[in-house]
């Protein structure tokens, strides 16, 4: 990701303000919490490397019913993601260089994946969001990359469902999606996402425990990849392990990750 000065300033500014959040929320008893992630695969070189990622999240109280909140991430030791915003009740907004809305499966790769900006203003009112894409906020708050709306809805313990668009504002192209996790089926718990843009794509899934298979392709070629991953918890890390097999190709792509929560 490449920024001019003008964006470098920005970014300066936010990872100051989250800086200052985070030591005025020592003081004040914030929530911190995060995560640090390890994980191991094939590069596109088809050399292995690790890629470290590292996620704190802040929130203190401001007021009466009212949170504020800060989030940083970095990924292969370089900043990845700056966000700072407030919650009220159900609603809240958020600023920065976030991820985006539109649904994803479990490895993703034949679906649809809309570019947004990489800076954006989300709100959310209860289980709905909305966000809007900025080429260039430093400069002109007027210039709307994209907009996205996204609904989740939760239905008992493990079934939730999902539906999300994405519109281009140069371009004046839509991108949907939907998605299911969680349904049971007798003794397994089956999942879902579909996409449209230019092609029909999808992704389906079948869990049972710990253990999670899935197959993707689009309309113009049913099966593309397959794959089995498998996670579990183990002394507080959360290890797990991925093949994807690309029928395409005939390649194999393993990979192994290992995460701590607090």
């Amino acid at each position: 990701m490449v920024y001019n000065d003008e964006r470098k300033n920005m970014k300066n500014l936010f990872l100051t303000t989250v800086a200052v959040f985070g030591l005025t929320g020592a003081v004040y008893a914030a929530d911190v919490t995060g995560s640090v992630e390890m994980e191991v695969a094939k590069a596109s070189d088809g050399v292995y490397a690790i890629t470290p990622t590292l996620t704190l999240d802040f929130g203190t109280t401001i007021a009466d019913g009212v949170v504020g909140t800060a989030s940083i991430s970095m990924e292969d030791n370089v900043i990845s993601g700056y966000a700072i915003g407030t919650t009220f009740g159900k609603f809240g907004l958020s600023v920065g260089e976030q991820d985006d809305l539109f649904v994803g499966g479990y490895e993703g790769n034949t679906l649809a994946d809309p570019t947004s900006a990489d800076f954006s203003v989300i709100a959310t009112v209860g289980d709905a969001q909305f966000l809007v894409g900025l080429a260039n906020p430093e400069s002109d708050l007027g210039d709307v990359e994209n907009v996205q709306g996204a609904y989740t809805i939760a239905m008992g313990a493990k079934l939730a469902v999902s539906a999300s668009v994405d519109y281009n504002v140069d371009t004046e192209d839509y991108v949907l999606g939907a998605a299911f996790t969680g349904y049971p089926v007798g003794p397994v718990d089956l999942g879902a996402t579909v996409t449209y843009g230019d092609i029909f794509a999808y992704e389906a899934t079948v869990s049972k425990g710990s253990v999670t298979a899935f197959v993707g392709g689009d309309e113009n070629e049913f099966a593309q990849e397959v794959g089995v991953g498998y996670e579990s918890t183990v002394g507080g890390l959360t290890v797990g392990t991925k093949g994807v097999y690309n029928l395409d190709t005939d390649e194999l792509a393993p990979s192994l990750t290992v995460a701590m929560k607090f």
